[in-house]
C-alpha cells in the first residue's frame, strides 16, 4: 500500500511544494550533476474519522554530486514535517503525502532564502 503511494502521492507532493517555494526548476533530470535524496526514517500515517490526526514525517535530505556519490555535499535533517488533516480525508496516502508536501515547502523556503 505505502510503496505504491510513493509515486502517486509522496514524491509529486514533495516536488510540487519544493518547486513552488524555492522558485527553482527541480525535478527528474537524468544526467544532472547534483541529486537530492530524501530518506524517510519515520512515518506516522495519522488517522481520519471522529478523531483526526495529521501524518508526520522524519528523515534526511542529502544532496550528492553524481560524479562522487559517496561523499554527500549537504545533509539536512527533517525533525518533524506534519501534514494537514482535512475533513475530506481519502486515506493514508494523501495524509502522508501532505507531510511530504510540508517537507518540500520548508526546504523550498530554506533554498529560496539562501540561493537568491
Amino acid at each position: 500500500m505505502w510503496i505504491g503511494d510513493r509515486s502517486k502521492f509522496y514524491e509529486p507532493q514533495f516536488l510540487e511544494s519544493l518547486r513552488k517555494f524555492s522558485e527553482k526548476e527541480i525535478g527528474n533530470h537524468p544526467g544532472a550533476r547534483y541529486q537530492l535524496v530524501l530518506s524517510s526514517t519515520y512515518i506516522e500515517p495519522g488517522q481520519s474519522g471522529i478523531i483526526r490526526k495529521s501524518a508526520k514525517l522524519k528523515g534526511t535530505i542529502t544532496v550528492i554530486d553524481t560524479q562522487n556519490p559517496t561523499k554527500p555535499l549537504v545533509k539536512i535533517q527533517i525533525d518533524e514535517a506534519a501534514g494537514e488533516s482535512t475533513v475530506a480525508d481519502n486515506g493514508s496516502g494523501p495524509r502522508i503525502g501532505s507531510a511530504y508536501a510540508k517537507a518540500g515547502k520548508e526546504l523550498g523556503n530554506y533554498l529560496h532564502q539562501r540561493l537568491d
